[in-house]
């Protein structure tokens, strides 16, 4: 058995890994009530904690979508409005990357997204996601919710299972967002997750936009334009883009090299700039008085086009 060593230490919302933690989201002019379980053991550490940022991107997601969000500074304003205009939550599909005990999936599973797959390491879902999803099953009205295991940058590509759950859900295989927020555990000079995490989610956004670009074909009952050498070709389809939302903490000087390695693949949507978690929580961070604040913001992208390749 295992001694209980490991805390969630440098936390605002919570310092114990031991304890459930609660929060709750507007919905229908009353607050309602998400919680969830953690762990401190070791074999699931740290994904068996909750961490600050999932709680600051729960209220950036209540902000931007809630039925009766809090008034905002002009900052979540703008975010609030770029994420409205490209996400509709009612048909959204989504995925988490490194979920953890899963609150942020589950509080949009809440506020209505149509499909949301949180993933994680095998031992992280099986230790605390799928508990949490299944404990709060009762909030997704329209919902598809789903606790999956995602280990990055395995061979063969660890992603078919879930596009394979995405389309038995919503007979499409398209994502409409992915995000991730504070993944950058690695000590200086170990990039190994920070390279892998950037694989699978290059290969992940690659399929999704193929799937959109011929789903979009399929829809348009396959029509054919002629080239000029007499030759047919399918019409070219509109391509749907996918939104990526990364929450980053700076944990360590090596934490910057992932934000480094996502801003050479990625761009900030137009209009979009970075979002501080003391602007989502001025509340909260304003406690933290004597205490080192937690470095943690937001970012809105979507892919550079052309997209670069990765370094070898």
């Amino acid at each position: 058995m295992s001694t209980v060593t490991n805390q969630a230490a440098h936390n605002l919302y919570t310092t114990t890994a031991d304890q459930p933690y609660t929060t709750h989201i507007n919905l229908f002019k009353k607050p309602i009530p998400i919680t969830v379980h953690q762990t401190s053991e070791e074999s699931s550490w740290p994904g068996g904690a909750l961490w600050d940022p999932a709680v600051i991107m729960v209220k950036l997601f209540q902000a931007a979508f809630g039925t009766n969000p809090a008034p905002l500074s002009p900052p979540l304003t703008d975010a609030q409005r770029l994420l409205n205009q490209l996400v509709n939550l009612k048909t959204a599909t989504i995925l988490e990357m490194g979920c953890g005990v899963g609150l942020t999936g589950i509080a949009l599973g809440a506020l209505g997204a149509k499909y949301v797959s949180c993933t994680d390491m095998q031992v992280v879902v099986d230790a605390v996601t799928r508990r949490n999803v299944d404990h709060n099953a009762h909030l997704f009205r329209t919902s598809t919710v789903l606790a999956q295991g995602l280990l990055w940058g395995t061979d063969p590509p660890p992603a078919d299972a879930i596009f394979d759950s995405l389309k038995s859900a919503t007979g499409s295989g398209v994502f409409s967002m992915v995000f991730a927020a504070d993944i950058a555990y690695c000590r200086p000079g170990l990039q190994g997750h920070f390279d892998a995490f950037m694989e699978t989610l290059l290969s992940i956004l690659s399929a999704s936009d193929a799937n959109a670009e011929r789903e979009s074909l399929e829809q348009k009952g396959g029509r054919v334009v002629k080239k000029k050498k007499g030759r047919a070709s399918a019409e070219p389809a509109k391509k749907q883009e996918t939104i990526f939302v990364y929450c980053h903490r700076r944990r360590m000087a090596a934490s910057e090299d992932l934000l480094h390695l996502i801003m050479e693949q990625f761009e900030y949507v137009e209009g979009a700039g970075v979002i501080r978690g003391e602007d989502v929580d001025p509340a909260t961070f304003a406690l933290g008085k004597g205490k080192k604040k937690p470095e943690i913001t937001i970012h809105i992208l979507k892919r550079r086009t052309p997209p670069p390749s990765l370094a070898p």
